[in-house]
């Protein structure tokens, strides 16, 4: 019988290459510390490579799209910048309107504006017209004390416009639109009467703004711009008051809701219109007239279409005339009879281009119904500038 020693000592011992190359096609997946014990390294190596390696980064195509994606961000705020500050200008000058929008009327209360003048045997005209004639005489007619046009009439249509009156360049004249004739349609420009000299001066504190000061460069770069002061005459001078652009500014137009009533006895219409950067460099610039595209009696519908024609400049030296577009406001006159001019205020909604060529345009006006308006006395007339215009029902206040 053999024994167990003899058995085990006639094995033949197994090669190692024949060991390695079997568990190297072994279906299952050798473990790490099989691995790492494993006596040929170019085994391990195989193994180690093959297996997938965690992502350390981003592609350059992915950097270039992102900073497409960035670029364009950047350009679309960039783009809202100017737009941004053109609200944030409109908003000012909007807020500064209404302001001074107010504060007209608070003058027009306060300062007696509203007063034509005084009754009895020796009354007083507080209003004057451009070419110096009082508009106010109750002696000559008690129910048609207004003087227009050298008539007397019982209503009233008149502008109060001191600046254009008192223009540096050249006065406005007596009538508005600047040119306009006694027989065309228009309004009296007339100033309140001063009892004091430097017309001029008190009457550019009161019909502009004073709330956008200027400020000068300080001597010293380090400090804050300083408050400019216009100052009088002495050694050394003296402030006398704050500087100011005067960039805004207002002028007043009275005038009957309807024909046929005299002032008198009733309320009239109080229209503020108030400028921003006012054209004052000649007589009549800024002022521009046009006419109704109508054939017999027309009516002027609030929200409705309008066809104008024949714009036409008022100024002495002729301006360019460049039709109207949404936002502006025009005044609508009509003359009735030979002394009746109303008027009323519109705001331009939707305009059409300015047809140069045939100089003409559509528009959509609001503003009040007025009815049986006849083209031929009918006019449109258009002031630059005018940002705001602001209406009240009040009566005269005769004294």
């Amino acid at each position: 019988m053999r024994t167990n020693k003899n058995r085990n000592s006639r094995r033949r011992p197994l090669r190692l290459g024949t060991f390695a190359s079997l568990r190297s096609s072994s279906p299952s997946r050798p473990s790490r510390n099989s691995l790492c014990r494993s006596s040929r390294p170019g085994v391990f190596a195989s193994l180690r490579f093959s297996s997938p390696s965690p992502r350390t980064g981003i592609s350059l195509l992915e950097v270039l799209i992102s900073m497409g994606v960035l670029a364009i961000g950047l350009l679309g705020v960039g783009a809202l910048i100017p737009a941004g500050r053109y609200e944030i200008a409109q908003s000012v000058r909007l807020e500064e309107c209404a302001t001074l929008g107010r504060n007209a009327f608070r003058e027009l209360k306060v300062r007696g504006y509203l007063s034509p003048g005084t009754t009895g045997t020796t009354p007083t005209s507080y209003w004057v017209d451009g070419a110096g004639n009082d508009v106010w005489d109750p002696v000559s007619s008690s129910t048609q004390p207004f003087v227009l046009n050298g008539t007397l009439a019982s209503d009233v249509s008149v502008m109060i416009d001191p600046l254009g009156v008192y223009a540096p360049a050249g006065s406005y004249g007596a009538y508005f639109p600047y040119g306009a004739t006694a027989t065309d349609p228009h309004l009296t420009r007339i100033v309140p009467r001063s009892f004091g000299a430097n017309d001029r001066e008190v009457f550019d504190t009161i019909f502009r703004s004073s709330s956008d000061l200027i400020a000068e460069e300080n001597a010293d770069s380090d400090l804050p711009p300083t408050q400019f002061y216009f100052k009088d005459t002495s050694a050394p001078p003296n402030p006398i008051r704050r500087g100011s652009n005067g960039d805004y500014s207002w002028i007043a137009t009275i005038a009957l809701e309807t024909n046929g009533i005299s002032a008198l006895n009733r309320e009239v219409v109080v229209s503020v219109a108030v400028f921003h950067k006012r054209d004052l460099s000649g007589p009549g610039a800024g002022e521009f007239t046009a006419q109704f595209d109508a054939t017999g009696t027309f009516d002027i519908i609030s929200n409705g279409t309008a066809y104008l024609e024949d714009f036409t400049s008022n100024a002495a030296t002729p301006q360019t005339v460049k039709g109207l577009r949404p936002g502006q406001w025009i005044m609508v006159g009509t003359l009735i009879g030979t002394t009746d001019n109303l008027c009323r205020w519109y705001r331009v909604l939707s305009a059409s281009p300015y047809d140069k060529a045939a100089n003409e345009q559509s528009v959509v006006l609001a503003g009040p119904e007025w009815v049986n308006l006849a083209p031929g006395t009918t006019r449109v007339w258009i002031m630059d500038n005018v940002v705001n215009v602001y209406e009240k029902t009040l009566p005269l206040e005769i004294q």
